[in-house]
């Protein structure tokens, strides 16, 4: 259960899932999993929409900006310019780390290095092994391999 989770259980107090989800306006599997914190099918955080929180402000009477911001949504302040600061720069750079999307799209980004760092390896192994190959040959065998090659660039032409 995460911070937001608890805090609608504990706002729901004594009353049931189905008694409050009725006074929200919601089902009560989706006050379940929103308490629960996760989508029981994706196994991801379970944030709900603006309006969905609109809904719990008013039935739990509620603070919605507070519960805005439990949920996972930021917003942040920007000069006349449409500049943010660099404080609320560095405030949203580390909001924005906290969150699940964050960390999955690290852990994809992180995955994704390794496979090309992978790729590389087996190129360079392969290159390496084509230079020492190379570096083997005595001046006839490069001749010949010279050679061979001349006639596979007439035969593709």
């Amino acid at each position: 259960m995460n911070d937001f989770g608890q805090l609608l259980r504990e706002l729901r107090g004594n009353h049931s899932l189905r008694e409050m989800a009725n006074l929200i306006g919601i089902s009560h599997v989706q006050l379940s999993n929103l308490e629960k914190g996760v989508d029981p099918r994706t196994g991801k955080f379970n944030r709900p929409s603006l309006e969905t929180i609109k809904k719990l402000a008013k039935a739990y009477n509620y603070d919605y900006e507070t519960l805005i911001k439990k949920a996972g949504y930021y917003f942040f302040h920007f000069d006349e310019n449409n500049v943010m600061s660099a404080e609320e720069w560095e405030k949203a750079e580390e909001e924005w780390k906290k969150t699940e999307e964050y960390k999955e799209i690290e852990e994809e980004t992180h995955r994704k290095w390794e496979q090309h760092w992978e790729e590389l390896e087996k190129k360079m192994k392969f290159e390496k092994q084509m230079v020492d190959t190379l570096n083997k040959l005595n001046d006839s065998n490069l001749h010949l391999l010279n050679e061979m090659a001349n006639i596979m660039l007439k035969a593709q032409n």
